[in-house]
């Protein structure tokens, strides 16, 4: 079991480093023998599973839930002092997260992909050759061409490439909460084929291949990365209008007499 401890309006989140969740990892690839669910909510994400319910339940079933967003970050600093709980102690982007997770010695097995942008080709082998250690490969499948209608062919086609492949690692790349849905879905089949890690990756690898500009390192720390996306992708304004439905969800939480909740072990 990953160790965390942070519990957050209703979530329990990892609350360790980085470094230390990718510690647990390694020990799940290696000796893990059933498929280990990451999901990486954000602030929006969280807003999303309010009205949501399916997705929210998701959340709360999965094995280990990463803080994706500096505001999560910030909301468990602000409500830890009503909760008497240590605060989260960083944010761990996904998409750094997958980067180490490939790059770590301990990975030798094949990893799969699964939908997100056109990774094929050229663009995939580059990303092979740049993430992934000694002759472990990296492929792609698209999935579906609608995630939204999925076929019975597609579906069979998808089922097959999973038993030929027996992947260590499945990133499943098609958007919350599409993403997290398609895992649960499938997890009995991940678990026939020996799939020690599923992580819910959204569009990391859109970054991770130079495919979408990552906000600059200072704008990262200070917690202004989604201002850099909305400036690159306008069209994302309606989506970042949850985080202000985040700062009300925290505030009615923070100014909300509560009896003490038990501490998480």
């Amino acid at each position: 079991m990953i160790d965390q401890s942070t519990f957050l309006l209703d979530f329990t989140l990892f609350s360790r480093t980085k470094i230390k969740l990718l510690t647990q990892l390694a020990k799940q690839l290696q000796t893990g023998t059933r498929p280990l669910v990451v999901c990486t909510p954000n602030p929006e994400q969280i807003v999303q599973s309010i009205s949501n319910k399916g997705f929210g339940h998701n959340l709360r079933t999965a094995d280990v839930l990463v803080p994706d967003g500096v505001g999560l970050v910030w909301a468990s600093r602000l409500l830890s002092r009503r909760t008497q709980q240590l605060p989260l102690t960083e944010r761990i982007a996904g998409s750094d997260l997958v980067s180490e997770i490939l790059t770590s010695t301990v990975f030798s097995g094949t990893a799969l992909v699964v939908g997100g942008r056109e990774y094929a080709g050229r663009t995939l082998q580059t990303a092979a050759r740049k993430f992934v250690v000694g002759d472990a490969p990296l492929f792609w499948t698209a999935g579906y061409d609608d995630i939204e209608k999925q076929s019975p062919a597609e579906e069979q086609e998808l089922v097959e490439l999973l038993k030929r492949l027996r992947p260590s690692i499945v990133f499943v790349a098609f958007g919350a909460p599409q993403q997290e849905e398609w895992i649960f879905k499938h997890k009995q089949l991940l678990d026939s084929v020996g799939v020690r890690l599923v992580m819910s990756v959204g569009g990391a690898f859109d970054m991770l291949l130079g495919l979408v500009p990552r906000a600059p390192i200072w704008m990262q720390n200070f917690g202004l990365e989604w201002l850099f996306r909305l400036v690159q992708q306008p069209w994302r304004w309606r989506r970042q209008l949850r985080l202000l439905q985040f700062i009300a969800v925290v505030t009615k939480e923070f100014i909300r007499p509560r009896s003490r909740r038990p501490s998480q072990a």
